[in-house]
């Protein structure tokens, strides 16, 4: 990956992969095994003084001192807030400073490091970008944090695990520098260097597309994405490499990397920029990117610096967005109630118990997407018992009983969802009345959706229209269905699943000329279905115009072949006599 194996300066050690070790020490005259020797001293036993790996021969250690050494970046500042986290200003070569990060949780440490010296990214929203770019840190300089973060924190060889997540999100963007990035992984993924797993070492990028599918063939780290926008319009302007690579581009790079890796899912970064990105619709579209795909989204309170013209989102907003994305199906985590540097909840406070309620949701929602029923149920459990008095647990409690079987259950906590969160919160009404029309309640639901519809924080009242209409249909109230779904088209008029809905009605109901002038109004504004040739077909043949519905039939058979609504062509066209 572009390291030197050779130099007239001393090596730093930590900057070599175990092959490109290998390579050196046999350089030296010696073995390939003396390279498993020293990374077991440097990583396993955290050793930093060549002279003091006493299973090394004292010639080899004396002429290895000779042209190698074991160096770390000097630590400039450090602070430890109230909360745990501790951070680092490091001096880099050149008098130049990065910075590194350590966040302990329950059960995980996180280190989050740098891999540039500035950052010639220019989002305007991040700080580094504001301080321009420097250069690339070498692979050396990457790794030594890891390893300097172990020492201050008191990694043992015996004891447990510190830092047990790396994540490549400090200064810098990652791919850019690629040849010192990949080797630096493939070290701390290393069996005998730390020993990470692949999963828990995160490189994040912005978005350069051709390194991310080079890095699906090369390594398997877990892979985080910067997108920050759901349209490209928005994200070109507050990330500008959107402008190289948009966001089609970018996410067809990602399901690629899912699919060349084997992975679990893309991680997807969403600062909140009060008023830029935070909005509802930000959160519809963000969805509808995301839906149906393995994707899994971090929501980041802005952190505001000196010159920003940026503002961090309410908690409010963000919980609002994050409930939005967890409505649609989309798995997001949000630091929300996270304190800040000095302002920790006080232990067995009233605020303290309230984060671990948001912690224990999260997780419990994390577990259930990952099939881990019990685990799910035991963090739901444990959230409720901490705080029930939060729309965003209720309806996580509800998700999670769902998938145990227990509808009685369910649909108890989607009704206490409503009401403590019904009247802010259309999409927590929303999600609660599609719950309720599929399973057994459907007037509920009915009337649940009208009431996220009729709210004036609903975007897309026209979406909650179509639906209540739906439930009354599969209710067996075709006037009701009708009404809603008029209403639906009221607010626009070219909604496609209320212009199908309202072409069925129409045919169901014998009116087969409306029935076609809904139909047309429907292909007009959405693609062609084997639904809608099937019902186009049905129409034509009430109508009595045999060579159109002949027509449907032939594209329908051409263009879908392999439908339930082809089959059922086929058997109508056997049955005639």
């Amino acid at each position: 990956m572009g390291e030197a194996t050779t130099l007239t300066a001393r090596t730093n050690l930590l900057g070599l992969t175990r092959s490109r070790l290998e390579a050196f020490v046999v350089e030296m005259g010696e073995k390939p095994f003396r390279a498993r020797q020293l990374f077991k001293w440097m990583y396993k036993r955290a050793v930093g003084d060549i002279d003091a790996m006493t299973d090394l021969g004292k010639d080899f250690r004396r002429r290895l001192a000779e042209i190698a050494e074991i160096r770390t970046p000097d630590i400039h500042l450090s602070q430890v807030s109230a909360d745990g986290t501790r951070k680092w200003l490091l001096k880099a070569e050149g008098g130049q400073a990065i910075e590194m990060v350590f966040i302990p949780e329950p059960g995980r440490g996180t280190l989050c490091i740098s891999s540039q010296v500035g950052c010639q990214m220019d989002c305007g929203f991040c700080s580094t970008a504001q301080q321009g770019f420097n250069r690339n840190l070498d692979t050396a300089e990457i790794v030594g944090q890891v390893w300097l973060a172990n020492r201050e924190l008191g990694y043992s060889p015996d004891g447990d695990r510190v830092i047990t997540n790396v994540v490549f999100m400090g200064m810098g963007e990652p791919l850019a520098n690629y040849r010192n990035v990949v080797p630096a992984a493939e070290i701390m993924m290393d069996d005998l260097g730390l020993d990470l797993s692949r999963r828990r070492v995160t490189v994040s990028t912005s978005g350069l597309v051709p390194q991310m599918l080079r890095i699906a063939d090369e390594t398997n780290v877990a892979l985080a994405v910067s997108l920050h926008a759901p349209n490209d319009e928005l994200r070109s302007e507050i990330v500008p490499i959107n402008r190289k690579h948009p966001i089609k581009e970018l996410l067809d790079a990602c399901w690629h990397y899912v699919e060349k890796q084997n992975a679990r899912s893309v991680t997807f970064e969403y600062v909140l920029l009060d008023g830029v990105n935070d909005k509802p619709q930000h959160a519809r579209e963000l969805a509808q990117l995301l839906r149906g795909h393995p994707a899994k989204v971090n929501l980041i309170p802005f952190n505001p610096f000196p010159g920003t013209t940026f503002r961090r989102s309410s908690e409010e907003a963000i919980e609002r967005f994050r409930f939005a994305l967890v409505a649609a199906g989309v798995l997001a985590l949000a630091a929300l109630g996270v304190p800040q540097a000095g302002v920790a909840a006080e232990p067995g406070s009233r605020e303290a118990i309230d984060q671990a309620a948001a912690v224990n949701t999260e997780l419990a929602l994390a577990y259930m997407r990952e099939g881990n029923l019990k685990a799910a149920r035991e963090k739901i459990d444990k959230a409720l018992q901490q705080d029930a008095r939060t729309a965003n647990t209720q309806m996580a409690a509800g998700f999670v009983y769902d998938k145990l079987g227990d509808k009685k259950k369910a649909l108890s906590h989607f009704e206490q969802a409503v009401r403590l969160g019904g009247k802010d919160n259309p999409d927590v009404v929303a999600n609660a009345a599609v719950y309720f029309c599929m399973n057994g309640e459907p007037k509920r639901g009915e009337q649940y959706m009208l009431q996220a519809a009729a709210s004036p924080l609903n975007a897309r009242p026209d979406v909650a229209y179509t639906n209540a209409g739906r439930c009354a249909r599969g209710d067996g109230r075709p006037k009701d269905a009708e009404q809603s779904f008029r209403k639906a088209l009221a607010r626009n008029p070219k909604q496609p699943d209320a212009l199908m809905q309202m072409a069925e009605l129409a045919q169901e109901g014998g009116n087969g000329l409306q029935a076609r002038a809904f139909l047309e109004r429907y292909t007009a504004v959405a693609p062609v279905t084997a639904a809608t040739l099937w019902l186009g077909r049905n129409i034509e043949l009430g109508l009595g115009d045999a060579a159109q519905a002949a027509r449907y039939s032939q594209r329908l058979k051409n263009e879908f072949p392999t439908s339930e609504e082809a089959s059922r062509l086929f058997e109508a066209e056997r049955a005639k006599p």
